[in-house]
């Protein structure tokens, strides 16, 4: 119960309000594990290689933006900001998988999969009933802060579209979110090696049903997700050649009770009550039927006036140290175009670097992790293509938790299981001679 407590509050850390005060669980589920899990690294500095090198890359690209932002004279540091943001939160990450190491053992990695799709059903369920209870949720919010923007969709003018549970700020971010821990169960379910019984199968269906009703409730870039992580799926497994029948066996044995399960929610439910929510949800599905193009309203916005990047050849290469977000406000969500403006594409590569460390050594043991690296694989490829929609970067936004709590699962996976190198030997064998 510990490890899904602690995950659920590093990934969801609310703002809790107390007469009138806002404090920020952050720095409960975060701040302090991060100063243990910082502790811990120094500690095993010199047996963590994969660690090292993230923190390293990190190191460099804070130093570059920093270099950059002194070029503007430090009147934009919101990407210094949040590569600051990034260390606290992944030595926290790291202090969870450390924890998860030492409560699971071997199948430490298989339970860290389980236990983030465990938090993200207890989060869709508490958004859910948001939606469907207006005491719950002006029960919930008279002790929860949320943002203006938030406020707006949840009180305002445009209440009922949106919904975001505990969380300060939702959006797309907290429905990429939902979609990565709801892949994470089918990660999970497949990493797994015990065949499940008829009611754990429908138990398990019904959670990820739900994870699903909570992306249409937060919005629509989660579904994203979901399409970018079962195309990898199918290729790295199609690749593997998993057609094979215990494979096959698995995949009926989940496919059948979950038709079953969506016939009778269908059917036991009021459409025609929810038709807005699905509407604006499926907004360019529906224009489809309607108008014959996919298309939506965001989308258009996005397409129309959020692409545009600095005139100069010179500047799209090394940026103009403004990154939109200080007094010089550029209007404009997408993250390549905040980047560029800010650090030019070099800085962009630099900064993002240590995404790439994640990558290459999913890739380096792939055929050792199997699911494992391709979700982290995935994980790499959904980055690249949400920049194209909204600013994937750093901050208490749930996937950044996801990717440092995996990549250090990643790193204390392959040292545990790595033969001791001749230096670790030699350090043996004197200690043993000494004593």
């Amino acid at each position: 119960m510990l490890c899904i407590f602690g995950l659920f509050f590093l990934i969801f850390p609310p703002y809790i309000l107390v007469f009138g005060v806002v404090i920020k669980t952050a720095y409960f589920f975060i701040f302090i594990p991060s100063m243990i899990g910082f502790r811990q690294f120094v500690k095993r500095l010199h047996k963590n290689r994969i660690m090292k090198n993230v923190v390293v890359s990190m190191v460099v690209g804070v130093f570059y933006l920093v270099l950059v932002s002194a070029c503007g004279f430090f009147s934009d540091l919101s990407a210094v900001y949040q590569m600051v943001l990034g260390f606290i939160i992944f030595f926290a990450a790291s202090f969870y998988a450390r924890l998860h190491q030492n409560t699971y053992g071997e199948r430490f990695i298989l339970n860290i999969f389980w236990n983030l799709n465990t938090a993200g059903f207890i989060h869709a369920v508490i958004l859910m009933l948001t939606f469907l209870s207006p005491e719950f949720k002006d029960f919930l919010y008279s002790f929860i802060s949320v943002s203006d923007k938030s406020m707006k969709y949840l009180f305002g003018d445009s209440a009922g579209f949106r919904f975001q549970g505990i969380v300060a700020s939702g959006f797309s971010f907290l429905s990429t979110t939902h979609a990565l821990l709801l892949v994470a169960g089918v990660w999970a379910y497949y990493m797994e090696e015990r065949k499940r019984g008829i009611f754990s199968t429908l138990f398990f269906i019904s959670r990820q049903l739900i994870l699903v009703v909570s992306l249409i409730l937060i919005g629509r870039t989660g579904f994203v997700v979901l399409l970018i992580f079962f195309i990898m799926l199918f290729l790295w497994r199609g690749w593997r050649k998993i057609s094979g029948l215990k494979a096959t066996g698995k995949s009926v044995r989940l496919l059948i009770p979950s038709v079953l399960l969506i016939l009778v929610g269908l059917m036991s439910i009021d459409l025609d009550k929810y038709v807005r929510n699905a509407k604006f949800a499926f907004e360019a599905y529906f224009n489809y039927l309607e108008y014959g193009t996919f298309s939506s309203k965001s989308t258009d916005q996005l397409l129309q006036n959020e692409y545009f990047l600095p005139p100069e050849f010179f500047q799209k290469l090394y940026g103009t140290s403004n990154f939109g977000r200080g007094e010089d406000y550029i209007f404009s969500d997408v993250g390549y175009v905040l980047f560029i403006h800010g650090a030019g594409i070099i800085g962009m590569i630099i900064a993002f670097c240590f995404y790439f460390v994640g990558f290459y050594y999913a890739f380096r043991y792939r055929k050792k992790l199997g699911f494992f690296s391709t979700f982290m694989m995935g994980f790499f490829v959904m980055l690249c293509i949400l920049n194209f929609k909204d600013y994937y970067f750093l901050d208490y936004s749930g996937f950044c938790q996801i990717y440092f709590l995996l990549v250090c699962s990643l790193a204390f996976y392959v040292s545990s299981s790595r033969p001791p190198s001749a230096v670790d030997q030699t350090r043996r064998i004197l200690n043993e001679s000494t004593c």
